[in-house]
């Protein structure tokens, strides 16, 4: 159906069929073409300082140990199960004619999926160096042109104690899908020890699928919204620093990440939630206008952008498929002088249902055609937005103890590698749990120092209730 000038599509059976048909193939094979995210994820030279000198920038790990009488064959199999059911593990990157796009590989391809050592048939080769090596996957990088991208290793370490260990690509995966993956791999397991089949519901859908409907939605929509843009902004964003920093380091690969962790004050949070209340909007909606606010009070700018994550599975089809949906966009804010916190506010949510709305070409899209050569993609904005709300399932760790325990097993998963480069210059992670409010600032230490950070988040939470007692 049409909405104005704007082509919007059903995504039901008709529209899949329609997908499929309008769909090119490769030796017979379905090919697809990828979404800015993937590509992001898979060019070399798209942030290449920080691939170069990040080795986990762009890969999951994941490691458990595991004691019980845990079945390396039933979880082998059901490893299989997982790769037949999502298209998007078997999935293969390369160039057709120039362009990236997605192919598919055989379902019974496994071999290249799964590897074991077992410490009672090869012990020389279980020492606990080439275990360590065996399991973090040192010896492995990605080769996106034939796969896979998702990888399984495990070690039988004897006496019922066993290291699982995965691997996967974030050109396929994002938060969602890692807890779709480990719910519906120790599900299938559970399921085959039990003698019951995996008892997982059909996909009605692929990650294929939605590849195919949104490039579709893409070329109906792109030239509509990039106009939208233009008519908006001529220029780049100004750099937003912190008043009196200036940047001597333009090395990124000495963007060292640092943390600081501060609980919101209840009287902050009490105010956020009155604001919101008052605007009808989220907290959210009030954080990011209250940080432009003051932002621009402080410094002198009032052209205001910055990045924040996006959730990108917009139809319920979406929701049990492992693919590459969320990613980043920009929000773009313009202040007048004059402009009173309502006028701010009401800019805030103006640019977020434009950022939701205009997704065939986004602002970061439309910006980057802006970028001279040298510039990379991400360095016209230096600060990101995030927020967790934990009542959303989304954000709600994935709980399997109660399955573990009927099993049998006890399943501890090791502590995770991290990047350790940062790629903006401060990062503002907001987790809200209904009665309180916690904030994670990231930052790059060779830009601001630990007191600038906590000097900057006292001088922030000051502001909102300013605002609030106005």
């Amino acid at each position: 159906m049409v909405e104005g000038d704007r082509k919007i599509h059903q995504f039901d059976i008709s529209e899949k069929e329609m997908i499929r048909e309008s769909k090119f193939a490769d030796q017979g094979s379905p090919v697809y073409k990828l979404t800015n995210i993937q590509r992001y994820w898979l060019e070399e030279d798209i942030d290449d300082v920080i691939k170069r000198n990040d080795p986990v920038h762009g890969t999951v790990f994941y490691c458990y140990e595991i004691e019980g009488s845990f079945r390396m064959d039933l979880f082998r199999q059901a490893v299989a199960y997982v790769v037949a059911r999502h298209e998007s593990l078997r999935a293969r990157f390369y160039r057709r004619e120039g362009e990236l796009v997605m192919g598919v590989r055989d379902k019974d391809d496994l071999d290249e999926v799964w590897a074991m050592l077992d410490s009672n048939n090869r012990k020389e080769e279980c020492k606990d160096d080439v275990v360590e090596r065996f399991i973090q996957f040192a010896d492995h990088a990605f080769d996106f042109a034939n796969g896979p991208v998702f990888l399984v290793r495990a070690v039988d370490r004897g006496q019922g104690r066993y290291l699982v260990s995965l691997k996967f690509s974030h050109v396929v995966f994002d938060t969602w899908s890692i807890r779709i993956l480990f719910r519906d791999l120790f599900s299938a397991y559970s399921g085959f020890v039990n003698e019951q089949g995996a008892g997982l519901p059909l996909l009605k859908y692929q990650y294929g699928d939605y590849l195919g409907f949104f490039n579709d939605f893409l070329e109906g929509n792109y030239e509509s919204d990039r106009l939208y843009w233009a008519t908006l902004y001529r220029t780049l964003p100004p750099e937003l620093l912190i008043p009196g920093v200036r940047r001597i380091n333009f090395d990124v690969s000495r963007k060292s990440q640092k943390e600081q962790r501060v609980r919101m004050e209840d009287e902050v949070l009490g105010a956020v939630k009155v604001l919101g209340r008052k605007y009808s909007c989220g907290l959210f909606e009030v954080l990011q206008a209250a940080f432009i606010d003051f932002f621009a009070q402080w410094s002198g700018i009032r052209d205001i952008c910055f990045g924040t994550d996006i959730f990108g599975r917009d139809f319920p089809e979406m929701e049990d498929q492992i693919g590459c949906y969320a990613k980043m966009a920009l929000i773009r804010v313009l202040l007048d002088a004059d402009d009173s916190f309502d006028a701010v506010i009401e800019k805030v949510k103006r640019a977020g249902e434009a950022m939701r709305e205009k997704r065939a070409c986004g602002l970061m899209e439309y910006l980057q055609v802006m970028l001279p050569n040298d510039k990379k993609w991400s360095a016209y904005w230096n600060i990101n937005f995030q927020y967790i709300d934990s009542s959303y399932e989304y954000f709600q760790p994935l709980d399997l103890s109660g399955l573990f325990a009927e099993m049998g097993l006890k399943v501890e998963l090791r502590p995770g590698r991290k990047n350790s480069l940062i790629g903006n210059d401060l990062m503002f992670s907001f987790t809200y749990s209904g009665d309180m409010m916690e904030l994670t600032v990231s930052y790059d230490s060779s830009l601001y120092t630990a007191v600038m950070v906590k000097d900057l988040v006292s001088n922030y939470f000051f502001y909102i209730l300013s605002i609030f007692y106005k």
